[in-house]
């Protein structure tokens, strides 16, 4: 079936690639029920698009019997599992501009694997979820990889640092920050009960350009050696993470050398491929472009899009606050802390701008107008200055790439398209 190709308002190649690629994966992802969230409901978009694969199958093959012994069943259409969740059929049709896309229309590849790959890799979880009841009014936070997770996770253990840390702890746990040796071990939420009215318990967050945190990503899981060797996230590992296989290997060698022998499935013993962080090394446009191509053959958390995590892409609107990681985030978390910070005109010397202060410098910055609106990027050794080396990495070809695959992030979420990766489009 050929899609139907009406009249439409011209628009640039990003906006093109975003709303063509939206609508070709995400935007065709059924409507969950409201109390139905985050994994359940993802196992029963899989389970609708199944059934359609499913369907377009067997039309395939009643069609066409001279082609019956060469068709390919949904299974191998489609890369992701079979779940036991019942499906809930609709009829909506994902349009872009004034496109229609038939239910038989492929899905990507990449969203496929994008499906399969969240149900198990860490983007759904009670990390992301965080809670205090040291703002004004209490409030629930989602926080993300690459979006200052490690800083909010130390702004909400100094804003609950009162409900688990005694006076004597609070000032050397540093804001409850926890530590051994006895220091104060507070927690990511609030011990206290919370509703769950949005209305009554506000849900605020953090988002940030999709392009730049991609980047961010792959700075500190893939070039930081000791971070890739280490953690493990710059995957596929047998392709970019060659060194994470043989830490393990060689751990697994000092302590159960016979086991790991016997293991056939162990990921390290099936290596066939040349270690591509030491092949393209020194070649920084060519590397970042085949990881862009080849993440998707296993999904890390920190490169999932946003919008996935906290079911953004179904409930932003929900949310009381919505801030931007970008060149206004010092006035962005000014802008929290009025929100936030108390009932009064004293919110600038609240908890929680004392908090943010400490952790961010905010207050310093603003009053600094040369470095009041960079957007640079953390100055830290967990920072990796993502948006200064966006020209260093990016070409038009992993533009063009990364934009489909982070299209729900700039539909959903609102967010533009920086003006740097439409200037490298337009230069091909």
């Amino acid at each position: 079936m050929k899609m139907q190709q009406q009249q439409q308002q011209p628009i640039d190649e990003a906006q093109f690639i975003i709303q063509k690629s939206y609508a070709e994966s995400y935007g065709r992802m059924m409507s969950c029920e409201p109390h139905i969230i985050e994994k359940d409901c993802i196992k029963l978009v899989i389970d609708d698009i199944m059934m359609k694969q499913q369907q377009a199958y067997l039309n395939n093959v009643n069609g066409s019997s001279a082609n019956t012994m060469n068709a390919t069943s949904p299974e191998d259409v489609i890369a992701i599992p079979k779940v036991s969740s019942s499906p809930v059929s609709h009829n909506f049709k994902s349009t872009y501009f004034q496109q229609q896309i038939p239910d038989d229309h492929p899905y990507p590849w990449w969203f496929t694997t994008l499906l399969r790959d969240i149900l198990t890799n860490g983007a759904y979880g009670p990390w992301h979820h965080f809670s205090t009841v040291g703002t004004t009014p209490p409030i629930r936070f989602c926080a993300m990889g690459k979006n200052a997770c490690t800083e909010w996770r130390r702004v909400f253990k100094a804003l609950n640092a009162p409900e688990f840390c005694s006076d004597g702890d609070k000032e050397k746990s540093n804001h409850g920050s926890g530590g051994a040796g006895g220091e104060c071990k507070s927690q990511f939420n609030t011990a206290t009960p919370l509703s769950h009215d949005p209305n009554t318990v506000p849900n605020a967050v953090f988002i940030r350009d999709p392009l730049e945190r991609l980047l961010s990503a792959y700075l500190d899981k893939c070039i930081k050696p000791n971070i890739r060797r280490i953690q493990g996230h710059c995957e596929p590992n047998n392709i970019f993470g060659v060194d994470y296989l043989e830490r393990i290997v060689d751990e697994s060698n000092n302590n159960k050398q016979q086991q790991w022998e016997e293991n056939s499935n162990n990921e390290a013993a099936t290596r066939t491929l040349p270690d591509l962080m030491e092949t393209l090394q020194n070649r920084d446009k060519e590397l970042f472009a085949a990881y862009v191509d080849l993440l998707p053959l296993k999904w890390n958390v920190h490169f999932v899009p946003q919008a996935i995590t906290c079911d953004l892409y179904r409930n932003i609107h929900t949310y009381d606050f919505v801030g931007v990681m970008g060149k206004q985030f010092m006035s962005e978390l000014d802008r929290m802390v009025h929100r936030y910070g108390s009932d009064d005109e004293s919110s600038s010397s609240s908890l929680l701008a004392s908090v943010l202060n400490d952790t961010f410098q905010y207050q310093s910055k603003l009053q600094n107008e040369s470095i009041a609106n960079l957007n640079l990027g953390a100055d830290n050794n967990h920072g990796t200055k993502a948006p200064s080396k966006v020209s260093k990495y990016y070409s038009a070809r992993s533009v063009r790439r990364a934009l489909e695959y982070l299209s729900i992030d700039y539909v959903t979420l609102g967010l533009e398209v920086p003006e740097w990766a439409t200037e490298m489009l337009s230069l091909k």
